[in-house]
């Protein structure tokens, strides 16, 4: 048993991990720098990291003064997250791309836990667990407003349709075979358009026939808790956004093969809330228990259902 533990440890070690970091503000360079602090310090040593930032002379001095060497700083002339992570992957000299966000903090054994999963060959991208640094002041069903793992995703490793952008990884060779992130998705500055991991993600499954995309609890970063994004203005207008990106989602591949299926796990959700979710707090309303959390979260999670509905029927019709 030993001989064949050491046997899979080589297996797995010798896979080259390239991770990216996309940053474009100084707003968030204290968290940049704990983010590439947690990815220097990881237990696995054939990695490399790529920073990729908007170009911004002030940003880049910071940077380049702070950082080791070893960090590989590259700079983005076109504006926007899937640019950035374009330019990240066609820079990269690794077999598996990991991706991060600037405000996160990768746990100690993230690397290795998250390339463990690629000993399957059919396992074409991975998605961790994204924890929030502190409670946020929303319904965990709403944790996807902040970036965080929600209640109502799977609890357990299992095949997902699709990654999370804050903790994710694919084969290299997958964007070879077919193509990068939609530009024309993925946000740029603040602005909250999203859905490119999704639309990724449904290409490649619908492209590359027997591929599985994993969702792996063991692999874990936290994120951090915006203040801004606990406002009940950017839940709307987050909510807003997320109807119309899937609602592009959904005409994209309405006539394509799997496309009946685009967005299936959007209604398995939204079943969950509304057979559950609701319900249970209603529920607990009615018998007197914690009334004013459970009512409060109860309008949390119906105006942000329907400000998702609304944008998803703007985002039909555009």
């Amino acid at each position: 048993m030993r001989v064949l533990r050491v046997l899979r440890e080589e297996k797995v070690s010798s896979i080259k991990v390239s991770i990216i970091v996309c940053t474009y503000s100084i707003e968030f360079l204290s968290d940049t720098f704990e983010c590439i602090s947690s990815l220097t310090s990881q237990n696995y040593a054939d990695k490399e990291i790529l920073l990729v930032m908007d170009e911004n002379y002030e940003l880049y001095r910071l940077l380049i003064d702070s950082l080791p060497e070893s960090v590989n700083i590259i700079i983005n002339k076109h504006p926007g997250l899937s640019e950035a992570r374009n330019l990240g992957i066609k820079n990269a000299t690794g077999d598996i791309i990991v991706f991060i966000d600037d405000d996160a903090v990768a746990d100690n054994n993230y690397i290795s836990n998250m390339i463990k999963n690629y000993e399957d060959k059919n396992i074409v991208g991975v998605v961790g667990k994204i924890l929030p640094k502190e409670k946020p002041n929303y319904p965990e069903e709403l944790y996807w407003i902040g970036g965080f793992t929600y209640k109502g995703f799977p609890d357990k490793r299992c095949e997902v349709r699709n990654v999370l952008g804050c903790n994710m990884s694919f084969r290299k060779e997958i964007f070879d075979k077919v193509g990068f992130f939609d530009i024309n998705l993925g946000r740029v500055g603040k602005n909250l358009v999203t859905a490119e991991e999704t639309e990724f993600c449904i290409r490649v499954l619908n492209s590359l026939p027997g591929s599985k995309i994993i969702y792996d609890p063991s692999v874990i970063v936290y994120h951090k808790v915006h203040g801004y994004r606990q406002t009940f203005r950017y839940m709307m207008r987050r909510g807003y956004h997320e109807g119309v990106s899937k609602a592009h989602i959904g005409k994209l591949y309405y006539n394509k093969d799997g496309g009946s299926k685009a967005l299936s796990t959007e209604q398995t959700y939204l079943r969950y809330l509304l057979a559950k979710a609701i319900p249970a707090r209603i529920g607990n309303m009615l018998v007197g228990r914690d009334v004013v959390y459970n009512t409060k979260e109860t309008i949390a999670l119906l105006m942000v259902t329907v400000s998702v509905g609304f944008g998803y029927i703007i985002g039909r019709i555009e």
